[in-house]
C-alpha cells in the first residue's frame, strides 16, 4: 500500500522542517507533498534543497490554507491513504 502525506504551510519553516522529517522517517515509506501558500520565510529554498524526496508546489500568491489543500495537495497524490498535517501557530 502506498501512502501520501500532504503538508500545507504558510510561513512556518521551522515547524515544516519537523513535519517533513517525520514524513520521511516513517517505517512505511510514503510520498511527502508540500503545498506552500506563498510563504516568504525561506520555505521554497528549503524544500527545493531536499530534491526529489519531496513533491513541492508553491502558490504565486496566498490563496488561504483550505484552498491550497484542495486545489493542489490532494490532486498530486499517488497514495491510497492521505494523512494531512496542518501547520498552525500554537
Amino acid at each position: 500500500m502506498k501512502f501520501s502525506l500532504v503538508i500545507t504551510t504558510y510561513n512556518r519553516l521551522e515547524l515544516l522542517k519537523r513535519a517533513i522529517a517525520c514524513g520521511l522517517n516513517q517505517t512505511v515509506p510514503c510520498e511527502v507533498v508540500v503545498a506552500d501558500d506563498a510563504s516568504t520565510d525561506g520555505t521554497e529554498e528549503y524544500v527545493r534543497s531536499l530534491g526529489d524526496r519531496v513533491v513541492y508546489h508553491r502558490n504565486a500568491q496566498n490563496l488561504n490554507h483550505a484552498a491550497i489543500k484542495l486545489r493542489y495537495g490532494c490532486r498530486q497524490l499517488v497514495g491510497w491513504a492521505v494523512p494531512t498535517i496542518e501547520i498552525k501557530l500554537p
